[in-house]
């Protein structure tokens, strides 16, 4: 299974073949069961049974499918040039069922495939093809990608199907996002979107971090974040409104969302800024947000109720 020919894929078979390769990945799922019993045999100290010839071919296999996943991002512009779609349907028709192949194996219980998927899925949401001026397309790779993808990894019985793997695989997701958040920084900081984006991806952060899975997202969340917040404010995307009075907004809708779950964080990165905080008295729009705080809680767990219905609907 190779790309190279120019003409092995084309606009008519180009949906069929990125399915088909996610079926041969899909099916090399039967690797967790040699890899989770080497696991226990690592445990108990003795040596795990080497895999039948015929499952290691499947895992190879599925591997390769993914990188070939991978390979076809390189056809997108000469596919998307030829299509005479409008820019968005071309990104819906292209760009998307590659990221639906890909995000699902970021879930696949073989860990062989399931980091194959992850890395492929960075390096494809780092292409330089994916961006454009018109941010109602490709800002969709978090709406439509990365949460989904993360909502995904917390489900119970996508962790039970690799309980040792998946933690750090919930790590790696959590580490992604912050990462291609400040992979786009410059260009998201021209959206109107941003605000609401950024305030998401702190949601999410917050659903991570206390996930009860007992895995090692109580560290890796403060850490991810901490580094987003220090680069937002060398950037001054994200300073105090006495230096930047235009985001203020941001500012202040950031370490609100954060007191929920990151108490300390604004003491310990902007210490002086902290004091002023407490020592200021309350305003009458920051007592309403207070009161306010159980109301949009409650509508948050609604949204995100919905969004698994619609995963699921998937």
């Amino acid at each position: 299974m190779t790309v190279g020919s120019p003409t092995a894929i084309t606009a008519d078979n180009y949906e069929s073949a990125v399915l088909l390769l996610g079926d041969y990945a899909t099916a090399g799922s039967i690797g967790a069961v040699f890899e989770q019993r080497q696991d226990k045999a690592s445990l108990r100290g003795k040596s795990p049974k080497q895999p039948k010839p015929e499952s290691s071919e499947v895992v190879v296999r599925g591997a390769h499918a993914v990188r070939i996943i991978y390979q076809l991002t390189s056809r997108l512009p000469s596919l998307i040039e030829h299509s005479h779609l409008e820019r968005a349907d071309a990104w819906g028709t292209y760009w998307s069922p590659i990221f639906r192949a890909l995000t699902a194996q970021c879930v696949n219980p073989c860990r062989e495939i399931r980091h194959q998927a992850f890395s492929s899925l960075q390096r494809t949401l780092q292409s330089p093809e994916l961006t454009s001026t018109d941010h109602n397309e490709w800002t969709a790779i978090f709406g439509e990608v990365l949460f989904p993808l993360i909502i995904r990894l917390l489900k119970p019985e996508v962790y039970q199907s690799d309980p040792l793997g998946m933690s750090e695989t919930r790590v790696q997701a959590a580490t992604l996002l912050c990462k291609i958040f400040l992979h786009y920084l410059v260009l998201l900081s021209e959206w109107d979107g941003m605000l609401d984006l950024w305030l998401r991806i702190l949601d999410v952060m917050d659903r991570l971090m206390n996930s009860g899975q007992g895995d090692n997202l109580e560290e890796a969340v403060p850490e991810s974040l901490k580094n987003v917040i220090l680069v937002m404010s060398s950037g001054g995307y994200l300073v105090p409104p006495e230096q930047d009075p235009q985001n203020e907004k941001l500012w202040e809708e950031t370490w609100r969302r954060l007191e929920r779950f990151l108490p300390d964080l604004l003491s310990e990165l902007f210490p002086e800024q902290a004091k002023k905080s407490k020592s200021a008295p309350m305003t009458a729009t920051e007592a309403e947000r207070v009161e306010s705080t159980g109301e949009e809680e409650e509508e948050e767990e609604e949204e995100e109720e919905e969004e698994e219905e619609e995963e699921e609907a998937r």
